[in-house]
């Protein structure tokens, strides 16, 4: 397939599974669309692949086709090079999480994860280099990354609050402050908050960054049932997120582990203050359970929603490594809203 057209994915000959053969449409289309808007395609593709909602990602991809830009597509990162690959690309970008509101990392993150199910897979590979391009792009940008000091060595470093005592803590932009039109905007506006830098090391981090991660997407998930429109839609972001930073630890040395940890903080951080109206974060408690999350995986894959997919396929993940269902619930009653909608 050597060119983009909206039909184009319907009609081609389904020769290798159903990502790669989204892969090699989506490589032929921009990274962006609509002014600025991130491509969600291949992340969102990746997602349906990982809850084992394959038969979507199809009739997905031919929907959100129709939004989308042609644009070049990138080379493949060879086979036996691309876990450093990944290496040096998080060394390079470690501290960019929040640029483009996150989407440079998230893309990233899903291409590593769905290279990691199949490392001979030319479609992945290329998409592991154009997501890496993306992310560097936009971190290369005009855009405001903060400058949060040095990354602790260790747990005994910087915060004494929990997760939990962390967030309700947080600063909150003014309540009459405009958080409309694109989220990285009020994203920039958190980060030069009086109190941003200081606020963020106020967190105990864990021994352990992928532990750091799970509990900052927990707490985004909390604040996402607090609030709604915009809000929720921002505070979705501080989900998934920290979760493709846990993704990623595993690439990291110790050092770049922990500025990636350090800026995953950042971000959600960011989210909060920018978007948390400080409502009662107790109301995740009182979500009816889930008590199946494969038949909601199969009702987020059915709305063909790239955030709604996006954002159960985080929390999905997030139960399987914690036990914890509260995430879930924060993604079931999101889908349930978006169904109504």
């Amino acid at each position: 397939m050597d060119n983009f057209t909206a039909d184009a994915f319907e009609n081609a000959t389904l020769d290798t599974d159903p990502l790669d053969t989204a892969l090699n449409h989506l490589a032929f289309t921009n990274h962006s669309w609509g002014g600025g808007l991130s491509n969600h395609g291949p992340m969102a593709a990746e997602a349906l692949e990982s809850m084992g909602a394959t038969e979507h990602i199809g009739p997905f991809i031919t929907r959100y086709s129709a939004l989308l830009e042609p644009g070049p597509a990138a080379e493949p990162v060879p086979e036996a090079e691309w876990r450093q690959f990944v290496s040096d690309t998080l060394d390079e970008l470690a501290d960019a999480v929040p640029v483009m509101a996150g989407h440079g990392l998230l893309r990233f993150g899903h291409a590593v994860r769905g290279l990691g199910r199949d490392e001979t897979s030319v479609p992945r590979r290329r998409e592991l280099r154009a997501a890496a391009d993306y992310w560097r792009a936009g971190a290369n940008g005009d855009e405001l990354v903060p400058d949060l000091g040095e990354p602790a060595a260790g747990q005994e470093a910087r915060g004494t609050l929990s997760a939990r005592e962390w967030a309700e803590s947080l600063p909150r932009l003014a309540p009459d402050y405009d958080r409309g039109g694109l989220f990285t905007r009020t994203i920039a506006a958190a980060h030069v908050h009086p109190d941003f830098v200081a606020a963020v090391h106020r967190l105990a981090l864990d021994a352990d960054p992928r532990a750091t991660a799970s509990a900052l997407a927990r707490q985004a998930a909390s604040a996402l049932v607090a609030n709604e429109g915009i809000a929720a839609f921002a505070l979705l972001h501080g989900v998934t997120a920290p979760t493709m930073v846990h993704q990623l630890i595993d690439f990291c040395s110790p050092e770049t582990a922990r500025r990636l940890e350090l800026a995953a903080v950042g971000f959600v951080a960011a989210a909060i203050i920018g978007f948390d109206a400080g409502a009662d974060w107790t109301g995740i408690g009182g979500l009816p359970p889930v008590t199946d999350p494969a038949e909601l995986a199969e009702r987020a894959a059915a709305t063909y929603d790239d955030h709604v997919i996006k954002l159960t396929d985080a929390c999905v993940r997030l139960l399987e490594r914690t036990g914890d269902d509260a995430p879930l619930r924060a993604a079931q009653a999101y889908l349930v809203d978006n169904e109504a909608a």
